[in-house]
Parts: C-alpha cells; structure tokens; sequence
C-alpha cells in the first residue's frame, strides 16, 4: 500500500464543506477550462478550477456560485464536461462570450449522447 498524499487543495468550511471530485477538462466547448481540474463543493454549490503541474495545484480559482448540489461530475466521448444535480438534472457545461466577459454554463441536458 502506497504512501497518504496530502490534498492539492483546500479550502475552509466557510466556503464549502464537501467536495465532490471532478475531471480535467478535456473537450472543447470550454476552451478556457482545456487542461484544468474542475470540481464542486455539494453544500455550497460552488465550482472550483485549478491548474496542476505534476507536482502542485496553481491558479485556484471559483468558477462560479451555483444554487445547485452537485452530486457528481462525467465525460463522454468527446472530453466534454456535465455535472449531476439532485435536482434529477445533468449539466453540460458551456462556455459563453459575451461583451468580452466569460460566462460557464451549466445548461441542462435534454439526453446524453
């Protein structure tokens, strides 16, 4: 049995108190998250993003406060990111410009392909 690592990040209760594990963002809907880990906080609904290098996180930060309980993240084929809800929904995320601003959706999905 390996060694425990430590978390590559943390954040304190007053900002969430319990995470719900993610993915590398990998598709291309989302071209500012390409390579980043995304992940939730259940309680809060907040979502986090980090960069991570091989050795250590950088470039923590909150993606976006949703009123949402994010159960659980996905992929599919094409490294395109969704996120469950108890809500019963799956959330596809979406990257939106507009006037120069980013925005990260997460549009409900009518099916999964």
């Amino acid at each position: 049995m390996g060694h425990a690592q430590p978390p590559l990040v943390s954040y304190d209760h007053d900002e969430g108190e319990s995470i719900t594990g993610g993915y590398v963002y990998r598709g291309k809907d989302c071209p500012s998250l390409a390579g980043r880990y995304v992940y939730a906080d259940y309680a809060s609904g907040r979502l986090w993003t980090f960069s991570f290098d091989g050795r250590r996180a950088s470039d923590v930060r909150i993606l976006r406060d949703s009123d949402l309980e994010i159960s659980s993240f996905g992929e599919d084929r094409e490294g395109e990111l969704y996120a469950t809800s108890f809500d019963g929904k799956v959330y596809r995320f979406l990257e939106r410009r507009q006037f120069k601003a980013l925005e990260i959706d997460l549009a409900p999905d009518v099916g999964i392909r």
